[in-house]
């Protein structure tokens, strides 16, 4: 490099004739650079939660054009929330109580919605527990047999429910709650809220020129809600 130059020729010719000698007796710098900046990479990304499946990903990343987002535990929190209850042939508190009862023993995450809201109040335990594939559950408590689930299985029992549109139009679940003899007695409203920082990650990616699409496999009017809110037009 100091040779060229003293010779009269100009910087860029003289550090590539030194960058080019470098290479040749020591090609080995240039044969790990490439592993060392993808492994840092990698590394980065998975501190900040983003994991690549291969060197590969990674280096096609900046070809990319379309991001495509599930809802539940991606742009929503993953764990619904109680945010109402509606009574109606009981008070407020005996439909908590009862629906802890019922669902006590159910897996369903608005099951564990349900029991968080519940907290330490005691429930009754239930008696020959069942659980309704894709519609709910039912249990005998006080010898008497209580359902809880969604509108099929209340439909199923010949109980009349309310039309809760005004909630499910906003992305919301009612669990409805009926004794054996088809009384509705009231209906427990469930979320899944968005997480606090998706608008923003949403609003970035589009910044960046990306076509931002939510791939779910909830219902329509809940997917189309929370893609709303989140800021994306298009829903699948």
């Amino acid at each position: 490099f100091v040779i060229w130059l003293l010779l009269g020729e100009s910087l860029t010719f003289s550090l590539t004739a030194a960058i080019s000698v470098l290479v040749i007796s020591c090609p080995c710098a240039l044969g790990l650079a490439t592993p060392v900046a993808i492994m840092v990479a990698t590394g980065r990304g998975a501190q900040l939660g983003v994991l690549f499946r291969n060197a590969e990903a990674l280096e096609n990343l900046h070809d990319v054009d379309t991001v495509v987002i599930d809802k539940t535990g991606t742009l929503t929190k993953g764990t619904p929330a109680v945010v109402r209850i509606l009574p109606a042939m009981m008070d407020e508190r005996r439909l908590l109580l009862l629906a802890g009862s019922l669902e006590c023993r159910s897996e369903h995450p608005f099951a564990k919605a349900i029991m968080e809201r519940l907290g330490d109040a005691e429930y009754t335990v239930p008696q020959d527990f069942e659980t309704i594939p894709g519609q709910g559950v039912s249990a005998i408590i006080e010898n008497r047999r209580y359902y809880g689930g969604n509108k099929r299985l209340m439909d199923s029992i010949n109980a009349e429910v309310p039309n809760l549109v005004e909630f499910t139009e906003q992305g919301y679940t009612p669990l409805y709650f009926a004794s054996e003899v088809g009384e509705f007695l009231g209906a427990i409203i469930a979320a899944d809220v968005l997480k606090e920082d998706s608008v923003d990650a949403v609003e970035r990616l589009q910044k960046l020129g990306l076509d931002v699409i939510m791939l779910t496999g909830d219902n329509e009017k809940t997917a189309k809600y929370i893609a709303e809110k989140a800021g994306i037009d298009k829903v699948i």
